[in-house]
This record gives structure tokens, C-alpha cells and sequence, in this order.
């Protein structure tokens, strides 16, 4: 028996996958209203937020 699948943007792909990407794409949708209508809240992306960034996934193997 197949995997059970869903259609996005002309494809067949699986579930969990289709899964996946829904909820990416509602996460970023949050964030651009976000931005969008709390300007105020925005700032510049610093070299001491990647230091931060870089330390945090030091070690991190990603698959």
C-alpha cells in the first residue's frame, strides 16, 4: 500500500511533507504580518546576533 499523499503545485507528494511545508508557509506568513505591522519592532540583524547564532549551533549536525 502507497503512502498516503497530497497534491501541491501539480505534484503528488507525501503527507508528511505536504504537512511540513503547511506549516513553514503559516509560520512565515506570521512573521511577515508580523513585520508588516509592527515596524517598531524590527532591527538591523548584527554581527553580534550571528556570533550569538554560531554559538548556539556549535556542535549541531544538521541532516
Amino acid at each position: 500500500m502507497e503512502a498516503e499523499q497530497a497534491y501541491q503545485s501539480g505534484d503528488y507528494i507525501p503527507l508528511e511533507e505536504y504537512e511540513e511545508s503547511l506549516v513553514m508557509r503559516l509560520f512565515l506568513d506570521f512573521l511577515m504580518k508580523t513585520a508588516i505591522n509592527q515596524t517598531e519592532t524590527l532591527v538591523p540583524y548584527s554581527k553580534t546576533m550571528s556570533a550569538e547564532i554560531d554559538q548556539l549551533l556549535a556542535g549541531v549536525t544538521v541532516e
